[in-house]
């Protein structure tokens, strides 16, 4: 901060709840050409702001990503690189033809850097006081973009937060329902507004499940969870029509209700699987433990087995250094016998 005249800090008199009220004023007060965002508890690679910047400066791309992972609070990695699951190889991706790439980048926010014109030119925002704004922005940035370049270089380290101590990301109360909704929301309304509907499927896909299931976690009741899933009628709405997936297993017992808009029962149901959603997170962590105690295991077994190997080795060698002193040994004495 004491080196550079132009870098302050903005502090807003009030808490907004989530991150897109201070981030939508510090992009009015920046006056840079590039903008970039971190969470507080997040943390940027030394060279992660040079990285991006001198890619944007040498192709003059409208975004440039690079990838995050995750780590835990004794800042532990759990995930090198969170994009490696979907492939997505380092290059210049052209919009909207690569469209689909660019919506699988769209976690890691903060791991991406932004042109301040065109998110001036187009007067993008985010939203205020919901969680998901960040996904919000980057749908209306990216469907204004001419390209994005992915370089496979690790710019974020995303801090997962324990039980204790939960993000806003995290917080399984009605406002996060509610806010998560309305986020979503937007997205479609974006993508219909480009006549795109069918890529929000590529956003959304999952998402439905993922969030039942985060219900289930909670610790409302039936009533808050019967409010909460009346605010989700227009998901429900237009997933009306598609076919449940082998990994929806959360929200396939309750679909047929909730497209009826039955919501009293799906609560009920919903609740009452609680006690099953226990048993299957607690089933999984056992299968982690024995997993994570077998590969121990072979681990101290293939340290055992090198020791033997070593040990073979110099008995071997040992072996055959008596076999020479044995015979250094027999030559003089049989002179002297002679």
């Amino acid at each position: 901060m004491q080196q550079y005249e132009n870098v302050f800090g903005v502090y807003l008199a009030d808490n907004s709840g989530a991150g897109g009220k201070p981030r939508n004023e510090g992009m009015h007060l920046a006056a840079g050409k590039y903008v970039m965002f971190l969470d507080p508890d997040d943390l940027y690679e030394p060279e992660a702001c040079e990285v991006l910047y001198r890619e944007m400066e040498q192709g003059d791309y409208s975004c440039v990503a690079g990838y995050y992972r995750e780590i835990n609070e004794q800042e532990e990695v759990i995930t090198e690189n969170v994009y490696q699951p979907v492939n997505i190889q380092p290059g210049i991706y052209k919009m909207p033809e690569s469209l689909d790439i660019a919506i699988q980048l769209r976690s890691g926010f903060w791991a991406k850097i932004y042109r301040r014109d065109l998110i001036e030119r187009f007067r993008i925002k985010e939203l205020e006081g919901v969680p998901g704004q960040d996904m919000v922005f980057f749908i209306e940035y990216i469907l204004n973009s001419r390209s994005l370049k992915y370089v496979e270089e690790l710019i974020v380290s995303y801090r997962l937060r324990d039980k204790k101590d939960k993000s806003v990301s995290f917080v399984y109360n009605s406002w996060f329902f509610n806010g998560v909704s309305k986020s979503y929301r937007r997205c479609l309304e974006i993508f219909q507004s480009r006549a795109l509907e069918e890529k929000f499927d590529l956003l959304f896909g999952g998402a439905l499940n993922y969030y039942i299931q985060s219900m289930i976690d909670s610790e409302l009741g039936t009533e808050e969870i019967r409010d909460a899933l009346a605010v989700w009628e227009w998901a429900f709405e237009h997933d009306r029509d598609n076919a449940i997936s082998e990994n929806e297993i959360w929200y396939a017992p309750v679909k047929r209700f909730l497209v009826q808009k039955e919501y009293d029962e799906a609560a009920h149901i919903l609740c009452d699987m609680r006690s099953l959603r226990k048993w299957t997170v607690a089933m999984k962590e056992a299968i982690a433990w024995h997993q994570n105690q077998e590969e121990r295991l072979d681990g101290v077994i293939t340290e055992q087995k090198d020791w033997i190997v070593r040990i073979e080795e110099a008995r071997d060698f040992l072996k055959g250094r008596q076999k020479i002193y044995v015979e250094h040994m027999r030559t003089p004495v049989n002179r002297i016998i002679r």
